[in-house]
């Protein structure tokens, strides 16, 4: 007869001489995770059949018994799952070595939340292996991977492909075939982000085979993904078991991306990437990439404004060049980002040379005589440099001033030449009626 207890997210069933575990499962190990429950509801953006049966079998014998289709286990497993709804529980196994499942309890009941996760979003489609390593990748790794793995033989490769690693139903002990289930799912997130291993698991809901599901999702088939896994694994051992999206998301590769300067692509990635740090990551974790959403934020901006400089000169707007090549060169320092300083200073010293040149231009315009040579040399010379600099518009200006100085130069000739004229004429004036004077005189003798 089975007994129960209850809560809002789990049941617990248990036969009368297992009453004691039952409410040290209830009381001790489930508190923390109905916590996660919704955390991981909003990670896999879909909700688990609630409550979930947790049912205490009192040995192997009975698991099978009342289940037909039941996970293979063996004699040092703990625990497993029925379905879609139940995690299974063999008390024997646990009260065997009760230190042992003290430390594991709470990441074998995270596994197995986990597997049901993806037996609901899968249709109950997903190969088993599949679901092992996906439940392995909810353990804390810090937690369960040195305890579990420093026993299995030390590989510098896996002893076996995705097809057997998934399609066979290996029970979770084998701790050699779960490390590589385990670094398949990390391989895939690792490489292809949360949001991609979600939407496999859905589409492999959609067709018969995981394979088509992979493809579809990835863009690879699944030889060419095996291939890639396989560079992947000496790594995963090595050191990158301890990246996990849930428990430790690793933020070098953003870090990286700003480094190099790539700041838009680390900002879509980071974008995706927060909600889940905050979700699942400490405060520290949450304010540094926060942090490196801002600095590539920032990045963007700069990359926008030194764009916008250029283009501003290439249109011969000056000013704008330059304050827009000075916002920029602000924010690439903000960075300490040297790496396009000098092509914004560039524009900085381009814009304010033109400038410079054209309010000298402007100031020779206003002031002196057109008759001053060292004046029209110096507005031929600034025409001269203006036309170097690409400013055309300057130059056009150079142009109209000296024509208006050949102009004012004309007029002042032709001044002189009407004055020469009038002098000329007076003096012939003069002369003829000083003729007339001096003729009269000596006719008034005579």
């Amino acid at each position: 007869m089975w007994r129960e207890i209850n809560s809002d997210q789990f049941v617990v069933l248990y036969t009368a001489s297992h009453i004691s575990l039952a409410e040290e499962i209830s009381e001790t190990y489930l508190q923390p995770i109905k916590g996660e429950l919704d955390k991981y509801s909003i990670a896999f953006s879909s909700s688990i059949y609630t409550p979930i049966t947790i049912r205490i079998y009192p040995s192997e014998t009975e698991y099978y018994c009342l289940n037909a289709l039941a996970p293979l286990i063996n004699s040092e497993d703990s625990h497993s799952h029925i379905g879609t709804r139940e995690i299974a529980l063999i008390a024997n196994v646990i009260n065997r070595s009760p230190m042992t499942w003290d430390a594991q309890a709470i990441n074998a009941i995270r596994h197995e939340i986990a597997v049901l996760f993806g037996e609901q979003i899968s249709s109950g489609k997903a190969p088993p292996g599949l679901l092992q390593g996906l439940g392995g990748y909810f353990e804390n790794p810090e937690d369960t991977y040195h305890d579990r793995y420093q026993e299995a033989e030390r590989i510098d490769q896996p002893d076996r492909g995705w097809q057997r690693l998934w399609e066979e139903d290996i029970p979770a002990s084998d701790a050699l075939v779960l490390l590589q289930q385990t670094s398949t799912v990390a391989y895939l997130i690792d490489v292809f982000g949360w949001g991609k291993f979600v939407n496999f698991l859905e589409k492999i809901a959609e067709y018969h085979g995981y394979r088509q599901s992979l493809l579809e999702v990835y863009g690879v088939n699944l030889q060419d993904l095996q291939s890639h896994w396989m560079q992947y694994f000496p790594v995963y051992v090595d050191a990158r078991w301890q990246a996990n999206v849930i428990h430790n998301y690793d933020l070098s590769q953003y870090r990286q991306l700003i480094s190099q300067g790539a700041y838009t692509d680390a900002a879509q990635k980071l974008e995706q990437a927060i909600p889940l740090i905050k979700l699942f990551g400490r405060e520290e974790k949450i304010l540094e990439a926060e942090s490196l959403l801002s600095r590539a934020e920032i990045g963007i901006k700069a990359g926008i404004l030194a764009l916008e400089s250029r283009q501003a000169i290439l249109s011969l707007d000056y000013s704008l060049g330059y304050r827009k090549a000075e916002e920029a060169l602000s924010l690439y320092r903000q960075l300490d980002d040297s790496r396009r300083i000098g092509e914004v200073e560039t524009y900085i010293n381009l814009s304010t040379e033109v400038l410079t040149l054209r309010e000298e231009l402007d100031l020779l315009r206003g002031v002196g005589s057109p008759l001053d040579p060292i004046r029209t040399q110096r507005i031929v010379a600034i025409g001269r440099r203006l036309n170097e600099l690409g400013d055309s518009e300057g130059a056009n200006q150079v142009q109209i001033a000296l024509l208006l100085l050949g102009s004012g130069l004309q007029v002042v000739v032709q001044t002189i030449t009407v004055i020469g004229l009038m002098v000329c004429v007076y003096l012939i004036w003069r002369r003829i009626v000083f003729v007339r004077k001096g003729l009269s005189s000596k006719v008034k003798l005579l």
